[in-house]
C-alpha cells in the first residue's frame, strides 16, 4: 500500500483535526482499528484504558466527562486520563462495536451518551473473568514464596 509521507500529507493543507498531519491521522485511526479488532477476537489483551473505560460504561449511558469522573472514582484517582484519551478509546470502541452512541445529553446538544453493547459487556466480562484468575495465580505465588523464606529463616 502506498503510505504518504508526512511532508505530502501536510502540503495538501486540509484540516486535521488534531493530527499533526493526515498521514498521521490515517496512521492513529488504522492503529487504533486494528488493536480494536485484535481484542475482539482475543488475541489481546484489554489495555487498562479501554478496560476502564468499558468498566464506567456498566453504570449506564455517560458522556465523557461521566466516563472520567467515573474512572476517577474507582480508581480513587490513580488514573487520571485526559477526555481527549477517552474520546479515543470511545471512538475505537465504537469502530469495534463494543460501544454504540446512545442519544444526546438532554441539556447540551453536543452531549452525546455511550452505551456498552451485548458484545462489549460479553468482553469486558471475560476480561474481567482473566484479571481475578491472573491475580489468584499471582496470590498463590507470593504466598508459596513468602512461606519458602519463613522456612528458610527459621533453618537459619
Amino acid at each position: 500500500p502506498y503510505w504518504p509521507s508526512i511532508s505530502e500529507a501536510s502540503c495538501y493543507g486540509q484540516h486535521t483535526n488534531g493530527y499533526r498531519s493526515l498521514a498521521h491521522k490515517f496512521v492513529v485511526e488504522t492503529e487504533g482499528t486494528m488493536r480494536a479488532q485484535r481484542q475482539i477476537s482475543g488475541n489481546e489483551h484489554l489495555g487498562e484504558g479501554l478496560f476502564q473505560v468499558m468498566k464506567a460504561l456498566t453504570f449506564g449511558p455517560q458522556m465523557i466527562r461521566g466516563i472520567r469522573k467515573l474512572i476517577l472514582a474507582q480508581t480513587r484517582g490513580q488514573i487520571e486520563p485526559s477526555e481527549s484519551a477517552i474520546r479515543q478509546h470511545v471512538y475505537n470502541l465504537l469502530e469495534s462495536g463494543l460501544v454504540e452512541e446512545a442519544g444526546t445529553f438532554k441539556f447540551q446538544k453536543a452531549g452525546k451518551l455511550y452505551l456498552l453493547t451485548p458484545a462489549g459487556a460479553k468482553l469486558l466480562r471475560a476480561e474481567i473473568s482473566r484479571r481475578r484468575k491472573q491475580s489468584q495465580t499471582l496470590t498463590r505465588v507470593r504466598r508459596k514464596v513468602q512461606g519458602e523464606l519463613r522456612r528458610q529463616e527459621r533453618a537459619r
